[in-house]
């Protein structure tokens, strides 16, 4: 059942909403049925509607946020508020401006890539111009609420989408890239390309498992790209919060690309006490419950990759580990002294001491 406005708002009290707002919200907007139906016509009539929107977008994740969930409910009616948005913004032109016309079955679905807990990417090809590309699907309903984010361009959107939007600005080689966004009532769409040049790509993680050992050599070309990748990110104040070796991939050429940014946010935003990141990359001030801002912890994420990479297997058997910073090295294996050095001082128990991504980039090892 659709609900106007006014009875969304009074279906439990809270008190911090202005009420002159949520009365001129309600006369102009009289229900959620008229959101959905509006017509661009009738929308470029309303002069205040912009206005009018923000104030609900606002309410509803502020409510939101003092229950402490995000329901069903709560994405239609920020699904139906950015439709609206749309009508009155819409530029062919910019990213999402086509956000509320395009639709999935638009698309022929290929092949199932992968499905996380938020999303599904899948390879797809478009019907009607019958490019192929990568679609990731991402629940709204999943969505977790400290990653909404309120963009003055795009409207209220997953941070992915916001973090994304502002890095095809000005993309790097090592970072996805997005084509557009759209969105419906349960999801929203990711349209990215496809890396490889259409040779195709495996996830590092694939790339660690099928190979007997990888070279110091292949080691440092991927290191390299990946600690570019970062920086770019953190020289953005960007954070990844989810380096692993499942969210690299990597083509025929050796080249790599950082994707899945569902976890990623602004540093900004830190000190952070939620860890979104997997367990095996973990860093000792998360074990212990401390507060953290990210960039570090992105390095350690970064050290544990390389010392996988190059022992195939994880550094710390159990958490005692981590805490201790207990590192140790497999007995037998001849890898380059300066590679061993760089990871034991990424993976520094004390945050202090952990190098930042400036401080890598200038490490002996990875000079060619």
């Amino acid at each position: 059942m659709v609900v106007t406005i006014k009875e969304y708002a009074d279906a439990v009290p809270y008190p911090r909403f202005p009420k002159s707002a949520l009365l001129d919200l309600s006369t102009s907007c009289s229900s959620m049925a008229s959101l959905s139906t509006l017509d661009e016509e009738d929308a470029s009539g309303n002069a205040n509607s912009l206005r009018y929107i923000e104030a609900m977008k606002l309410y509803v994740m502020d409510k939101a946020a003092f229950l402490r969930r995000f329901s069903v409910d709560e994405a239609h009616i920020i699904t139906m508020l950015n439709k609206q948005e749309t009508l009155l913004t819409a530029d062919v032109s910019t990213l999402g401006a086509r956000k509320r016309v395009k639709k999935f079955s638009d698309y022929e679905v290929v092949l199932e890539l992968g499905q996380g807990a938020y999303g599904q990417v899948s390879l797809v090809q478009n019907k009607s111009t019958e490019e192929f590309l990568i679609l990731k699907k991402i629940f709204k309903e999943r969505i977790l609420l400290d990653t909404w984010v309120r963009d003055r361009k795009y409207g209220t959107v997953p941070s992915e989408i916001h973090i994304l939007t502002k890095l095809t600005e000005l993309p790097h080689d090592n970072v996805v890239s997005m084509i557009d966004f759209f969105e419906d009532d349960d999801f929203y769409y990711v349209e990215m390309p496809i890396h490889g040049q259409g040779d195709g790509c495996i996830e590092l993680f694939d790339f660690i498992d099928i190979r007997d050992e990888v070279s110091d050599w292949e080691c440092k070309l991927i290191i390299k790209q990946l600690v570019s990748a970062i920086k770019y990110l953190h020289d953005r104040d960007i954070v990844h919060r989810d380096i692993k070796d499942e969210n690299i991939i990597m083509d025929a050429r050796g080249h790599i690309q950082l994707i899945d940014f569902g976890s990623a946010t602004n540093a900004v935003r830190g000190p952070f006490r939620t860890f979104l990141g997997t367990i095996d990359y973990e860093p000792p001030e998360v074990a212990r419950g401390e507060p953290f801002l990210g960039k570090p912890q992105d390095i350690w994420a970064l050290g544990i990759l390389l010392y996988i990479l190059r022992f195939k297997e994880p550094p710390f058997l159990d958490q005692k580990a981590i805490l201790t910073g207990d590192l140790k090295f497999p007995q037998g294996t001849s890898v380059n002294t300066d590679c061993i050095d760089l990871i034991n001082a990424i993976l520094s128990p004390r945050v202090d001491e952990r190098p930042t991504i400036d401080d890598i980039v200038e490490h002996k090892w990875l000079q060619f």
